[in-house]
This record gives structure tokens, C-alpha cells and sequence, in this order.
């Protein structure tokens, strides 16, 4: 008998399933058997049948299908050897790393391979692929593939001339050998399976065990629920187990018309081919029927910290005014981000939470820590890991903090080492240096009246000897174990762990650095699931590596560190009466008073997920993401089924102002279902500071509150003496500091940071904040720069370079052989590294550097079409100059520049009042200053000329002399033809709107423009631009309004001129809400 059962699709489900269910297992608990698709399901089912019987029930009864096949083939053949899923995770990154080596011969297969291997989530991307089309070379049959779409797609996709399928190819043909090796030789029948080849054996070869045995049936009766997706192996499962029991009962829904619940119609089909009758009639329910009962909330709010505020803040307000309890609430979150941000903001208003999502082991700071030696030799010992290894506790014990170890490292120019080094190489190097440096101090001890300093710092520096000697001495045992017979191998690494430890070693209180995002109890989980992790490995490799093959550092790494990001752990045990943080997944069957979904945008509901190994080939990108929304849409309904209110938030807008759309099931939705409610109330609430008491859930609001409002009687005690102050500070924000700011050595980039935005230069001078800078925008300019510097060093006359610029051919090819010389020295992105990119940029450089050199000889200096200068010689590039000099009040400040080059000119001419005389002089100087576009500051060039006068080297020479100052442009058909003259302490300039009209002023305006910025910084006035306008602008701007010279068109790179120039706007955005705080606006960008 074979009967199927449809229900509504309620979130009274399991309660439905478990009241039809009891009857047959109160008839004969021992004769019953439940199966369901997940572990979660199971357990809902069974927990409720043992509160009917109020007694201990038969737990073996209820049970998942892969779990209950495998003990099936666990008891028939007992000597058989299962390789479960954490196997083929293990043997997928092995074979990979094995592959590069066997298949060097191919060039382009074998780079395909190394992409794949250095990257950690594309082990979880193969396994997904390779599962599943692992799972149809099992099964063989087109029809059954051919009714699961995904299926079908996957299959369908991958092209047999791709380097995917011919990665799939010898990955299939490894593991089929694996499955057919003897493992223990003591077997006499051996049988190897795999997760998918358990299934097979069930449906090949157990019938025929039992007919063997004379058996018809396994059972009286079976009971199946829970299923939404049936895949080809389970479809072939399904059709022999339905013969093996003499009732099946099959327990599906209704079919519901939409997309997201087409699978449901597919297992009707399926039921009816197998014969089953169906106990109720066939009727199609309509997707808004389902939630009839649900109320639907719709909340916009003005940004992503204010949504995550609302959400917060409502629970509490419900959790108090509605005596509901913690476990009536879910949240439903996109991803971990958002989850530990929603965990902190609850944890702030004292809302008992956990996060249901498990997370990647690899953000463990313990799993870090452990990995951190081996990931350190991998890497090339370079000086972050190294760094990281002294946070971790591997140098020992020691009085100096990271900071102090990161300034004695810049100070002996060892922070700035190579970036990748042998073991050797970085140990005798970085030790060696460190020795002279205490020899050093030990002489200066005897010499000098400052001992006492001094001897500071040599204890200091003893103090970091011994660290590093620790750290070294550790990483030399690692590599020393590595050259055993038998390699590296886990026992080994366990091994290690377990010394490091007894020699305290590791640093476990640096968890307590991170005890706002990680508890210790997540930590300690972390570590368990990492050994659990190490074990499994262990058995793992010991069925794979072959004959005398062993594990090198770099394979065990590389194997541990993917696994640690598939891996996962869960944060906290914690399960009664909390808020559940969840993902959409987890929480489909969750049943709560109230879900909310946050961020319920169109990047994330649907949320597109499309294996990109499968996305880039032929058109089964769009097939994938047509199959990919109808899952996303079927989980998100699933889940809101389990809610009684349902509380969809999103925000309007980013908090740099950006629009986000909101998802388009949200209009969808307003349109279908009843009990709506929309309110956006939240949208137009700007500001974080409470103005109500009732609006007040956590101790730091409740502070602010009292101060604001005086009443002193409520505030904690370290607040009372200086609440006048705290209320001044709140209400009327200074952006001056109350210390002066010490100048420091002045540079260029400093005053150029200070011109363009005050609070600019204090985060990325005075704080030094990296802000979200892209350093490798500087790259083209830098290979430049190194170029031309090669090129004019070689050729550093003009007839020797207007020679070998002549020959066209020649020229090209000397500036091919400089770029590729230096290409290496100069790339860090590994984009760059392409032979093929790499050709195409050259290229693209030698056209650039060409008209460079073409722009130098023949338009050098253009006063106007009669009077032309060029350089008669380079006489030196890349001129690092340090001086000191007066500025105004200011004595001896510290000035620090590298000037491109400086020239003798062929000739000079003279200005005479507006204009420049006819007769060529003898020839003058030139400060040239190279650029990869026409982003520069006038100013740059001052500061050179500035810097070169006060320096004991080149102010005679100057002192007497006219100087020009040029920037040359680097890119090809760009020329400058503005420059500078310096005459008799003169600023010459072109005026303004007058063709070939110069203005002059006297060079003291440019060290009194100098001098106020120098004041403002010293008086630390760090005003960002956005609240305040700075005074002080470009210099040419300024000296326009007193001497009506030309507009040098050079712009402050700020928020207000060039809104992607700077690399703090994420953080001033931030400022938005502060009165009188500008709007930015992503201009140009």
C-alpha cells in the first residue's frame, strides 16, 4: 500500500505531522519508521511525539535518509570503509595541489589550477559542482537527472572542452580509484564508499541482499515528510525503498501556485508514477491563501545604522510593554555582518541574543593564532605574519608592546623588509641587524651624557632580540619536522600545538582583546570543532597520499587553511528564552511570534547565488540565477509561514546618501496579500541623540539623556564632576584640539593634505588613519618615474637623447627593456602578473613614455611661439633632499622632498615688467617634476625650489640664478605648457586671460601662505571642509585675488570638489547628522 497525504502549507506544520503520525507509532513503536530530509526536521517531529507519550520514545524510529541507508550498509557490511563529506573536502584541495605538479606541461591548465588553489572558497565551489556531478555519472539515467532542474542546468553547463570538465575529469577518475583501493588488508570482500555510492549500493545491491535472505521487506511500515527537493539519488533511493516496506505513507502539501513551489509538483509527479494513491483531493492552493492570517509590517528607515536601531529598539519595546518573552522574536539577516552588528546593538540595550548561524572557523582568533606559524613559513616570513606571531604569543613573554616592536622594526629599517624571504634569509638578516644595533648602544652608553636613554632603549632592544630569537627558534623546528621522511604531518602539527602550549607559548588572553565579537565560550566551541577538524583530516589523508608521496608545509597549510573556511562553529550554546540571529535558511521552519528581515533589499531578497566556476560558461549563467531565485523566493516564504508578524525594514539610503532600492517582492507582496501595514515614520528621524525617555534602551543613551537634561541625581558617579563639559561638548562640538600639534617634518603631501581639507590631514598625518586609499592607483606613475629616471640617467645630454629618440624603433625598444627590467619591482597586483596584461600595459607605456620624451625635446619650455627652452643636460634625478628652514615664526622646521630631476637649460630668457625679453642668455636651471595626469599642485614645485635654497649642496648654486619649474606629464598627447619662473626672488606667472602676459609677486607671499598653514596646524585647526570652509586655498587661487594672475585650475581634493579624491569620505559621511555638516554627494564617482 502506498498512500500520499497533502497538507497546507501552516505553520502548524509539524504539530499536523506528528498528530498523524502518532497513531502508527502508538501501535508498535518498535516497528515504526520515520524519515525526513534534515536532522532539524526529524527532531521537530519527534520531540512532539514524545510529549504525547509523556515518556521516553524509540529515538532510532525517527531518522534523516542518508543516516539511515549508511547504517543500513553499516550492518550488512560491517568491514566497509565510508568516506563522508569532510573526506572529499580533504581530497579535493589535495589532488589540486597534486594536479599543478603533474600538470606542468600544461601551461594554461596548470595556471588554472594554481587560481583555484590560491584561492580558499574555490574548494567550497568544486565540491559543490563536483557532488553533484559526481552524483550523475552514479546514477546514469537521463530521465531521472532530467526531472531535477538544478540538476539538469549543472549538467547541461559545463563544456567537455573546459578546463572545469577536464578538472572534474581526473578528480572523478582519482576517486574511483580510491574507492576500489584496500585500505586494511585484513578485508576479505572491500568496499569503499563514498556519501553518493552508499545510496547506490542501497538501490543495486541491497534488494539482492535481501532476496538472498529469502526477505521481501524491511519493515510493516514507513512514513516520509519533510521533502521539497528530491535529487536523482534519492529519486533512485526512493523508488526501491517504497517496494520495502508493505505501508508507505508519504506526507507533501498542497501544490501552491508559484514558481518558488514548483519542486512540490514534481514530487506529485513523482508519487504518481510510483503508483501512490492520494489520500486527499488534488487541489492547487493560491500563494496569498497561505497567509490569510499573517499581519505584514513594511518599515523604510533612513539608513542601515538607523534600521538596525529600529529593529533593536522595537524587541525592547515589545519585550517590555507586551510581557512577550526573548524566543518570541527571530531576525533574519543577510549575512554575518549585519548579524554581529544586530548582536552588538542588542547586547548594548540588554536584549539576551545568539547568532543560530554557524561561523567559518577561519575567523577564529585561537584557530588563527594556531595556524599562524605554519601560515608564516608558507607565506615567505613575511613581516605582518611575523608581527602576528609576536601578537600570538610565540615570542615569549615581553615588557614591549606591538607598537613599540613596529617602531624599534621602522627605526632599524627592518619594518620595510622584503616582503618575502627564506626562513634563513629573514632570521640572519632581521638578528643581525638587531645585534649592531645593540653594539651601538653599548659604545653610546660610554659616550654619551644621555646613558640613561640610551640604556632604555638597549634594554628595549634586547627585549626584541629575545622576542624574534623565540619566533625564529620556533619556526625552525616546523621546518625541520617538514624534512622527514614521512613530511608533515598532522600528528606532527598536534604535536606542536600541544609544546606550544606547556611552553605558554600561545597567547590565549589576546582572546579577551576581542571579548565584544567573539565570547570565550564561541572560542573554546572554535577549538574543539579545529581538533575535530585536525582528527578528520588525519583519516582522511591516510586514504589518499600514495606510496612514498608526503605532505610539504605548503600542502598542509593550504588543505588546513580551506577547511577552516568551510568549517564552521557555533558561537553559543545558548538556546532558552534569546532573540535568534538567523540566515533565511535557518530560519525557514523556525516558528516565532515575530521574524523581522532586515536589509529586505534587492541585493539580498532574492539573493542570487550562482556558482561562479558554472556563471561564465555559455548562457547557464542566467539558467543558474533563474533556479537560484525561485530557491531564494521559497526559502523566504518558507519562513515567513513560521511567523504570526511578519516585519520587513529596509533603508532608503547608505550612509554616504547612495539610494538603495528596496527588494521587488516588496510591491509584489503590498499587492497580494491582506493585512498590510506600511509606515514610514522612521525615514524623516535624524540624529542619534534620545529626546524622549521612552525612546531610551541603553546605559550610554540614558547617560546622554541625563546630561542633556540635568539630572545630575541619575548619573553614575564618574560622570557628575565634569558634566558641564560633557553637555559643551555635545551641544557645541569644537573641531580644534585643546594641545598645540607638533609640525613634524614637513612635506609637500602634508601641506598639499592640509589645503585640501584640514580634518583630512589630522587623520592621515596625525593619526595616521589609511582611510580607504587604493595605493596601487600609484603604480603606473611609479614605473614611469623609475623609467625616465633610467632612460635620462643613460642619455643625459639632449644630442644623446634627441639621437636616440631619432631612431624610432630604437627608442621604443630601450624603453621596452627598461619597463621590463623593472616591471617586477614595481607590481603587487597579482592582475599585473599576466603575461598577456602585462604586453598590453607596456605597450600602452612605451607610447606614454615616447611622447614624454618627445614633449621634453621640443616643447620644454614654451614661453610663447618665438622663445622655446629645452634642457642642455640632466645634471641628477630622484634628488632627495633634507634641510631645515625658517618659515615666518617658525625656526627650524624639518623639510623633506625627492625631486624628480633638476637641468641646466639651453638658454634663459629674461622677464621684463609683463612680459619676457627676446635675447637668449646663457642658460639657467630647471626643477622638473614628473605626472601621470593633470591632477597637481602649483605649490609642489615652490616647495622643491623652497627646499633646494636652504640646502647646503645647491643653495650657491641657485642663489644667483633664474630657476623654471615644470611638471612634465606622462601620458601620451598630454603636454603642460604652464610653468614657473624664479627671478631675483620673483614668482613669475602667467596673468590672467592675457595670452603670452606674465604677472610677478615677490617669493615671501609663497613662504607667508606657508607660514598660516603652519599656524593652523600648530594651533591644531582641523575643521573638515564640509562644516567649515577652509581660508586657506591653492596659492595660485589666493595670489588671483591680490595680482591677477591665471587660475591654475587646481582643486582641492575634497568631498566638496572631487568627492572620490579622498579617502575618508565613508567616515565624514558618518558626520552627516551633525548641524551644519554638509551633504556629500558622490560626485564623479
Amino acid at each position: 500500500m502506498k498512500k500520499a497525504y497533502l497538507l497546507d502549507l501552516k505553520n502548524d506544520h509539524f504539530e499536523k505531522v506528528a498528530n498523524f503520525i502518532y497513531p502508527f507509532y502508538e501501535e508498535n513503536p518498535l516497528d515504526f519508521l520515520f524519515i525526513a530530509p534534515s536532522g532539524f526536521y526529524t527532531k521537530q517531529i519527534a520531540e512532539r511525539i514524545a510529549s504525547k507519550t509523556n515518556s521516553t520514545i524509540n529515538r532510532n524510529a525517527f531518522t534523516v535518509i542518508n543516516q539511515y541507508i549508511t547504517e543500513l550498509l553499516r550492518f550488512y557490511e560491517p568491514d566497509a570503509i565510508i568516506l563522508d563529506r569532510d573526506f572529499l573536502k580533504v581530497y579535493l584541495e589535495n589532488e589540486i595541489i597534486d594536479l599543478i605538479e603533474s600538470e606542468k606541461k600544461d601551461e594554461e591548465f596548470s595556471q588554472y589550477l594554481n587560481v583555484i588553489s590560491n584561492s580558499q572558497k574555490s574548494v567550497e565551489y568544486l565540491l559543490d559542482i563536483f557532488e553533484k556531478k559526481w552524483e550523475i555519472s552514479r546514477v546514469q539515467d537521463e530521465k531521472v537527472v532530467s526531472s531535477s532542474e538544478e540538476y539538469k542546468i549543472l549538467d547541461n553547463s559545463i563544456n567537455v572542452e573546459s578546463h572545469l570538465y577536464k578538472l572534474y575529469s581526473k578528480l572523478e577518475k582519482s576517486l574511483e580509484d580510491v574507492l576500489s583501493t584496500k585500505f586494511d588488508m585484513s578485508i576479505k570482500y572491500q568496499r569503499n564508499y563514498d556519501p553518493i555510492s552508499v545510496y547506490k549500493w542501497f538501490y543495486e545491491i541491497f534488494p539482492e541482499i535481501l532476496k538472498k535472505e529469502d526477505k521481501k521487506y524491511l519493515g510493516k511500515r514507513v512514513i516520509i515528510s519533510g521533502f521539497f527537493d528530491i535529487s536523482p539519488i534519492i529519486n533512485k533511493t526512493f523508488s526501491v525503498l517504497f517496494k520495502l516496506f508493505e505501508e508507505v505513507h508519504f506526507i507533501t502539501w498542497f501544490d501552491i501556485q508559484d514558481r518558488a513551489f514548483e519542486s512540490i509538483r514534481n514530487i506529485h509527479h513523482l508519487l504518481k508514477d510510483e503508483g501512490f494513491v492520494f489520500d486527499n483531493r488534488y487541489t492547487n492552493e493560491h500563494l496569498k491563501d497561505v497567509y490569510d492570517d499573517t499581519q505584514f509590517y513594511f518599515v523604510p528607515v533612513r539608513n542601515e545604522i538607523a534600521e538596525i536601531e529600529y529593529v533593536s529598539k522595537e524587541i525592547k519595546s515589545k519585550l517590555i510593554n507586551e510581557a512577550l518573552s526573548p524566543d518570541n522574536f527571530g531576525i533574519v539577516v543577510p549575512n554575518i555582518s549585519v548579524a554581529r552588528l544586530v548582536s552588538d546593538y542588542l547586547d548594548e540595550i540588554k536584549v539576551p541574543n545568539r547568532l543560530k548561524n554557524d561561523i567559518p572557523l577561519s575567523e577564529s582568533q585561537m584557530v588563527l593564532i594556531l595556524l599562524q606559524p605554519i601560515k608564516t613559513l608558507v607565506k615567505g616570513c613575511e613581516v605582518e605574519d611575523l608581527l602576528a606571531m609576536v601578537e600570538g604569543g610565540y615570542g615569549g613573554k615581553t615588557e614591549l608592546t606591538i607598537d613599540e616592536i613596529e617602531y624599534y622594526l621602522k627605526k632599524i629599517n627592518l619594518f620595510y623588509d622584503i616582503p618575502k624571504a627564506s626562513l634563513n634569509q629573514r632570521k640572519d638578516k632581521w638578528l643581525t641587524t638587531i645585534e649592531n644595533e645593540i653594539n651601538k648602544k653599548f659604545f653610546l652608553i660610554k659616550s654619551t651624557e644621555e646613558s640613561e636613554r640610551v640604556q632604555i632603549e638597549l634594554n628595549e632592544l634586547l627585549e626584541l632580540q629575545k622576542c624574534f630569537q623565540n619566533i625564529f627558534d620556533i619556526l625552525k623546528e616546523v621546518q625541520q619536522i617538514e624534512k622527514k621522511k614521512t613530511g608533515f604531518t598532522i600528528s606532527d602539527y598536534r604535536e606542536l600545538i600541544r609544546k606550544w602550549i606547556e611552553k605558554d607559548n600561545i597567547n590565549f588572553n589576546i582572546v579577551n582583546k576581542y571579548l565584544d565579537v567573539n565570547s570565550i565560550e564561541s572560542e573554546i566551541n572554535a577549538i574543539k570543532t579545529f581538533e575535530i577538524l585536525l582528527l578528520n583530516v588525519e583519516k582522511s589523508l591516510e586514504k589518499i597520499i600514495k606510496g612514498d608521496k608526503k605532505n610539504n608545509l605548503d600542502k598542509f597549510y593550504k588543505i588546513i587553511s580551506s577547511l577552516t573556511q568551510i568549517n564552521t562553529f557555533r558561537v553559543t550554546e545558548l538556546y532558552a528564552n534569546c532573540v535568534e540571529i538567523m540566515s533565511l535558511e535557518d530560519s525557514r521552519f523556525v516558528k516565532k511570534r515575530y521574524k523581522y528581515f532586515i536589509d529586505f533589499t534587492e541585493d539580498n531578497y532574492p539573493s542570487i547565488k550562482v556558482n561562479p566556476f558554472l556563471s561564465s560558461l555559455d548562457n547557464q549563467g542566467v539558467s543558474m540565477s533563474k533556479f537560484s531565485e525561485k530557491i531564494s523566493r521559497r526559502n523566504l516564504f518558507i519562513s515567513m509561514i513560521f511567523a504570526e508578524n511578519i516585519v520587513f525594514t529596509y533603508a532608503k539610503a547608505q550612509l554616504n546618501g547612495d539610494p538603495i532600492v528596496p527588494s521587488p517582492y516588496e510591491k509584489e507582496m503590498r499587492q497580494t496579500f491582506k493585512n498590510i501595514h506600511y509606515s514610514d515614520n522612521f525615514l524623516f528621524i535624524k540624529g542619534n541623540l534620545p529626546k524622549e525617555p521612552n525612546n531610551i534602551y541603553s546605559e550610554r543613551e540614558a547617560i546622554i539623556y541625563y546630561l542633556l537634561n540635568d539630572k545630575k541625581e541619575f548619573l553614575p558617579e564618574q560622570f557628575l564632576v565634569e558634566s558641564k563639559r560633557f553637555v559643551e561638548q555635545i551641544n557645541n562640538h569644537s573641531w580644534n584640539l585643546s594641545n598645540k600639534t607638533e609640525l613634524g617634518k614637513l612635506s609637500h603631501t602634508k601641506i598639499s593634505t592640509y589645503v585640501d581639507c584640514p580634518f583630512k590631514f589630522y587623520l592621515s598625518q596625525i593619526v595616521h588613519l589609511k582611510g580607504d586609499k587604493d595605493f596601487n592607483i600609484f603604480f603606473e606613475g611609479l614605473i614611469k618615474h623609475r623609467s625616465l629616471k633610467e632612460l635620462f640617467s643613460k642619455y643625459s645630454d639632449y644630442p644623446s637623447m634627441l639621437e636616440k629618440y631619432s631612431n624610432y624603433e630604437e627608442i621604443r625598444d630601450e624603453i621596452k627593456l627598461v619597463l621590463e627590467d623593472i616591471w617586477d619591482d614595481y607590481v603587487d597586483d597579482f592582475f599585473y602578473s599576466y603575461q598577456a596584461i602585462k604586453e598590453v600595459v607596456i605597450e600602452q607605456f612605451i607610447e606614454d613614455l615616447y611622447g614624454t620624451i618627445e614633449t621634453i625635446l621640443e616643447n620644454y619650455i614654451q614661453i610663447d611661439k618665438d622663445k622655446k627652452l629645452t634642457f642642455s643636460q640632466v645634471l641628477e634625478t630622484e634628488v632627495e633632499v633634507k634641510t631645515s628652514l625658517d618659515v615666518g615664526i617658525f625656526e627650524n622646521v624639518e623639510l623633506e622632498t625627492r625631486i624628480d630631476r633638476i637641468d641646466l637649460l639651453n638658454g634663459n630668457f629674461l622677464y621684463l615688467w609683463d612680459s619676457f625679453d627676446n635675447k637668449l642668455l646663457p642658460g639657467t636651471y630647471s626643477i622638473v617634476d614628473y605626472k601621470n595626469s593633470n591632477s597637481f599642485q602649483s605649490e609642489q614645485l615652490l616647495v622643491y625650489y623652497l627646499a633646494l635654497i636652504n640646502s647646503k649642496e645647491w643653495k650657491n648654486k641657485l642663489i644667483d640664478h633664474d630657476v623654471f619649474l615644470k611638471f612634465h606629464l606622462t601620458k601620451k598627447d598630454d603636454i603642460n605648457k604652464k610653468f614657473i619662473k624664479i627671478q631675483k626672488d620673483k614668482i613669475i606667472y602667467p596673468e590672467f586671460r592675457k595670452k603670452a602676459k606674465y604677472v610677478s609677486f615677490d617669493f615671501k607671499e609663497f613662504e607667508v601662505w606657508l607660514e598660516n598653514i603652519l599656524k593652523n596646524i600648530d594651533q591644531s585647526q582641523f575643521t573638515p571642509v564640509c562644516y567649515i570652509e577652509s581660508k586657506i586655498k591653492r596659492f595660485f587661487k589666493e595670489m588671483r585675488e591680490k595680482y591677477n594672475c591665471a587660475d591654475s585650475n587646481e582643486k582641492e581634493y575634497n568631498c566638496l570638489n572631487n568627492y572620490a579624491s579622498c579617502q575618508f569620505k565613508s567616515l565624514c559621511q558618518l558626520l552627516n547628522y551633525k548641524d551644519g555638516f554638509k551633504n556629500i554627494i558622490n560626485k564623479n564617482y
